[in-house]
C-alpha cells in the first residue's frame, strides 16, 4: 500500500516536470500545476487511515433468535412511558422481531416512523398512529393546538391517531392495550396508509443558499443546545445511574443473605467456600465487602432537578431529560417497593444492607415497609 502510495506522488512530480516548461508557452498550464502540487501535499499531510469500528447494533438489527431482541427495541423507545407501552404489547400480542418491525399474525407494529415533517411513537397494521403523550409537553393550550393540527394531517392522508397518556400506560397498562384493541377493529390487518403528494417547488438559487445557510444555523444552533443541556444534566443523571447500579448490587447481596440464611450450617459453609473462587462482578464485590466490614465507602449523591439556566431552549431540553430520567427512576423505585411489601423476609435482609451501605434513611424508608425498619430500630 505505501509502495503504491510513492508512486503516485512521484508520477504527480514527474508530470509537473513536464508541465514547467509548457507553462512558458501556455500561462494557463500553472493551473494544473497547481493543482497538481495541491494533492500531493494533501495526500502527505493526511492522517493514517484507522480500521473502521464494528457498527452498533439497534433494535433495527434485531433478530427473533437474539436474547437481547426486546432490550435493543426498548433503547430505541424516547421515554420510559413509551418502553413500558412496548413491553406490554409484546407480551399482549406475542410480538417478534422482522427487519425492524414487530410482528405476529394479529399484528404489525412499527416504531419511530417517519412521515412527512412528522415522527409517530408507534404505527400499528400501517394505518393506526399511537402516540405516547407525557403531561409536560400535551397539556398547555398551545400543546393541545399543535398536537390537533398534526392529527389532522395525519388524518388527511389515510391514518388514525391513538394518542394514550403517559399516566395510563404507567398505573395500568392492560388498560393501555385495551385501548389499542379497540382503534385496531378498523385495522384489523396491515394497511398502508395514502402517501402524501410531493410538492413540486423549483426554488432558485438565492432561496437555495440561503435555505442551505439557515439549514447550517440550525443545525449548530441545536448542537449547541444539546452540549449546554448535557453539561448541565451530567451530574444529576450520573447520580441516577449509580442509585440503580447500587441498589441493585444490594438486592443481589440480600438474596444471597437470604439464601444462605436459609441452609444448613453445611450448605453455608460449602456456599462460601464456593463464592470466594468465583469471578464476581466488581461493583458488587466492592460494595459486599465494604458491608461485611461495616465500612459505609460509597458516598450517595443527592438527586435534585439541574440548576434553571436563562435561556430557554437549553432549559426546555434539561426538563425533557429531567422528566424522562425520573419517570424511569420512580417506576424502577415503585416495583421495588412491591416487592419488599410482598416478601417481608426479603424487606428485612434488604433493609440491612441498605443500612449498611449508608443509603439515605430518608429514601430507604419510602422503600422498605415501615413494619421492618421500626422493627430494627
Amino acid at each position: 500500500m505505501q509502495k503504491r502510495f510513492d508512486k503516485t506522488i512521484w508520477r504527480r512530480i514527474g508530470l509537473i516536470a513536464v508541465l514547467l516548461p509548457i507553462c512558458l508557452i501556455f500561462p494557463f498550464a500553472l493551473l494544473l500545476v497547481g493543482f497538481l502540487a495541491w494533492t500531493i501535499y494533501a495526500d502527505l499531510t493526511a492522517p493514517p487511515e484507522t480500521p473502521s469500528l464494528p457498527a452498533v447494533r439497534t433494535w433495527r438489527d434485531a433478530k427473533p433468535e437474539d436474547d437481547d431482541w426486546l432490550t435493543l427495541f426498548c433503547e430505541g423507545c424516547e421515554s420510559p412511558a413509551e418502553e413500558q407501552f412496548l413491553r406490554a404489547m409484546v407480551k399482549e400480542f406475542d410480538l417478534k422481531p422482522s427487519n425492524g418491525v414487530l410482528k405476529s399474525p394479529r399484528l404489525t407494529l412499527e416504531m419511530q416512523v417517519e412521515f412527512s415533517r412528522y415522527r409517530y411513537d408507534f404505527l400499528a397494521n400501517g394505518r393506526q398512529v399511537i402516540e405516547v403523550d407525557g403531561a409536560t409537553y400535551h397539556s398547555s393550550p398551545e400543546d393541545v393546538e399543535r398536537d390537533r393540527v398534526r392529527d389532522e394531517y395525519s388524518k388527511q392522508y389515510g391514518y388514525s391517531v391513538l394518542r394514550i397518556p403517559a399516566s395510563i400506560v404507567f398505573r395500568n397498562p392492560r388498560e393501555a392495550v385495551r385501548r389499542v384493541a379497540v382503534a385496531l377493529v378498523d385495522t384489523p390487518t396491515f394497511t398502508p396508509a395514502r402517501s402524501p403528494k410531493p410538492e413540486i417547488k423549483k426554488p432558485n438559487v438565492s432561496q437555495s443558499i440561503f435555505a442551505i445557510g439557515r439549514a447550517i444555523d440550525e443545525i449548530l444552533q441545536n448542537a449547541n443546545f444539546e452540549t449546554r443541556s448535557q453539561r448541565s444534566t451530567a451530574a444529576f443523571l450520573k447520580a441516577i445511574d449509580f442509585e440503580r447500579l447500587a441498589l441493585e448490587s444490594l438486592i443481589a447481596g440480600a438474596e444471597l443473605d437470604r439464601e444462605l440464611h436459609e441452609r444448613t450450617p453445611e450448605e453455608r459453609a460449602r456456599d462460601e467456600e464456593r463464592r470466594a473462587h468465583e469471578d464476581r462482578d466488581e461493583f458488587l464485590k466492592r460494595l459486599n465487602e465494604a458491608i461485611e466490614s461495616d465500612q459505609a465507602v460509597f458516598e450517595w449523591d443527592s438527586i435534585a432537578k439541574p440548576p434553571a439556566v436563562e435561556d430557554p431552549e437549553v432549559q426546555k431540553r434539561i426538563d425533557i431529560a429531567y422528566e424522562r430520567a425520573m419517570e424511569g427512576r420512580n417506576q424502577w423505585l415503585a416495583d421495588l417497593k412491591t416487592r419488599c411489601a410482598q416478601d417481608f423476609v426479603f424487606a428485612r435482609f434488604f433493609w440491612k444492607r441498605l443500612n449498611k451501605s449508608g443509603y439515605p434513611i430518608s429514601r430507604a424508608t419510602t422503600i422498605v415497609p415501615a413494619s421492618v425498619y421500626l422493627m430494627a430500630l
